[in-house]
Formats: structure tokens, C-alpha cells, sequence
């Protein structure tokens, strides 16, 4: 981690306050700027909220709870994805639509799914009367079997 070898974790974990003397002030502030450089150097594009934050230490609050954010929504998604089945009302085409929306969804918020969890799930999530096209779906030479 680039904060440890630059010594200015304890900044970022928040646990070097600011000093109350001006000589250790302005130190105390060049190695908190130098903190905040390398946080925001390494954020993605779409966080720039970060770059009003005052100290590195709060960026990283931040940061943290922004990621906490997503981990819960990958995980509510992720379960969506695995609890789906086919409505019966559905056609096809629209089950094969929801499967895959699902899955860009995942990918938007970082979880990428292979095309073969895709496909297996499109096809595990088909009602019973699907089972012969499943069986001939299965039958079919793997490099040929795509969406």
C-alpha cells in the first residue's frame, strides 16, 4: 500500500490529528495533502465527490462506506440472480432478456459473470417443460452453444 511506505497511514486511518503549533501544523498538513493526492489518484472516474473532502481521513470514510454500498447491492443482486426462475407468463426471449439484464447489472456494479453462468442459468431457471430443449441444448457441441 502506497500510504504505508510514504508514512501516512495514520493519516488516513485518522489517527494523527492535526497539532495545535504552527511548525508541526504544516508538516502535519503536506503529508495529509500528500495522503489526499494518492487516494485521489487511485479513485475511479465517477468519485469525484471525494475531492471536497478536507482531510485524507475523511476520504476515506468515504470510500469506505461508498464500498460498503456496493458490496450490499452485489450481494442483493447476486441473490436476485440466483433465486430467479422463469414466470410462467414470460416468453423466452423476455426470461432470456431478465437473465441478462440481471448479469449487466452485476457487471455495472464490478461482478462479472462468464457467458457459461449466464447461459446455465437461462437454462436452469426454465420451467419443466423446457427439459427436452435443456437435454438437446446439452447435446449440442460447446463451441456452438451461445447467446
Amino acid at each position: 500500500m502506497r500510504a504505508v511506505s510514504n508514512d501516512i497511514l495514520n493519516h488516513v486511518e485518522g489517527t494523527e490529528e492535526m497539532p495545535n503549533d504552527e511548525a508541526r501544523k504544516k508538516s502535519w498538513k503536506k503529508r495529509d495533502a500528500k495522503a489526499m493526492y494518492i487516494l485521489s489518484s487511485s479513485m475511479e472516474l465517477g468519485l469525484e465527490y471525494l475531492l471536497t473532502c478536507e482531510t485524507s481521513a475523511e476520504m476515506w470514510r468515504k470510500l469506505s462506506f461508498f464500498h460498503e454500498q456496493c458490496s450490499e447491492s452485489n450481494k442483493l443482486l447476486l441473490t436476485k440472480f440466483h433465486d430467479y426462475k422463469m414466470v410462467g407468463s414470460d416468453s423466452v426471449a423476455q426470461h432470456i432478456a431478465k437473465v441478462e439484464n440481471m448479469a449487466r447489472q452485476l457487471s455495472d456494479l464490478g461482478e462479472n459473470l462468464s457467458v457459461v453462468t449466464i447461459m446455465a442459468k437461462i437454462l436452469g431457471s426454465l420451467p419443466s417443460k423446457f427439459s427436452a430443449f435443456v437435454t438437446a441444448w446439452d447435446s449440442v457441441d460447446p463451441d456452438k452453444n451461445n447467446l
